[in-house]
């Protein structure tokens, strides 16, 4: 989460403080009606920072994943690269044996 976004939440919820100091301060139902839609309307607010930012999180972890799922394949055919190196180099000591075999009878 950014400076910015954690700035933004401390400020929602301090206002939320406030307003909520307000309502309980206040004695008149009409008043306390017009404090409560503030109150919905911050907590609205706080719910959507709070979804945007899973949101952003999710984003970040599933481009994370795809990273690492194409580096994991691009180690899986590294190694398949290897044995068939390896396989090559025996096959090739192989024939050298052969030929030095030959080459002494």
């Amino acid at each position: 989460m950014s400076e910015e976004t954690l700035e933004l939440a401390e400020k929602i919820v301090e206002g939320r403080n406030l307003l909520n100091d307000l309502w309980q301060a206040a004695s008149d139902p009409k008043q306390k009606k017009k404090i409560r839609r503030q109150l919905d309307a911050l907590d609205e607010q706080m719910l959507r920072l709070i979804s945007i930012n899973v949101k952003a999180e999710g984003e970040e972890y599933d481009e994370a994943v795809e990273a690492l799922t194409a580096a994991n394949s691009k180690i899986e055919k590294a190694i398949t690269h290897l044995n068939q190196l390896a396989g090559a180099i025996e096959a090739v000591a192989a024939a050298v044996d052969l030929v030095s075999k030959v080459a002494a009878a």
